[in-house]
């Protein structure tokens, strides 16, 4: 299995705000997820929690320090290794994305 991962961040500006759990938006701040296998692709969108002290700023550091061990990881099955749940979830849908067969 030879998987590659790829991360991005983005901010978006929305024309309104919205509640959503604890908090209102008006700025996503995000990272995309990409991980590539031969020619399929997965992807999926991180989103921080900021109520468990995450931010973009930590997870992209986490991701672009680590990203051999998060690979690892994810070959033997084990993302709840990962640090942060946002990232965990993001890479366990991009994961399912790029598993997806028609």
């Amino acid at each position: 299995m030879f998987l590659k991962l790829q991360f991005v961040k983005k901010k978006f500006f929305l024309k309104d705000s919205f509640r959503i759990s604890r908090e209102n938006k008006k700025i996503l701040n995000l990272i995309i997820i990409k991980l590539t296998e031969n020619d399929k692709c997965g992807f999926a969108e991180c989103v921080p929690y900021k109520r468990y002290g995450e931010s973009q700023k930590k997870i992209f550091s986490y991701l672009t320090n680590n990203q051999s061990k998060i690979l690892k990881l994810i070959r033997h099955n084990k993302l709840e290794k990962i640090k942060y749940l946002s990232l965990r979830t993001a890479l366990e849908l991009a994961l399912k994305h790029l598993n997806i067969s028609i």
